[in-house]
């Protein structure tokens, strides 16, 4: 169990638009605060339902709402 955030996503995908329009693959950087303090970073494809301050389960490299 971890808490998750959902931060920087859209301004990510701006710059990157801007740096690549003609090979933008659209991704979500989401950072996520494990319990233990330490922090880690995930690309998705898609935010789904998450929100900041969800708090989240991670399985197989995957993030699922909880």
């Amino acid at each position: 169990t971890v808490v998750g955030a959902v931060g920087g996503a859209v301004a990510g995908n701006a710059i990157e638009k801007n740096r690549n329009p003609g090979t933008v693959r659209e991704t979500y950087r989401v950072s996520v605060q494990l319990d233990n303090g330490t922090g880690r970073a995930y690309d998705v494809p898609s935010t789904g339902d998450l929100r900041i301050g969800d708090r989240v389960r991670i399985e197989n490299g995957l993030l699922y709402r909880m």
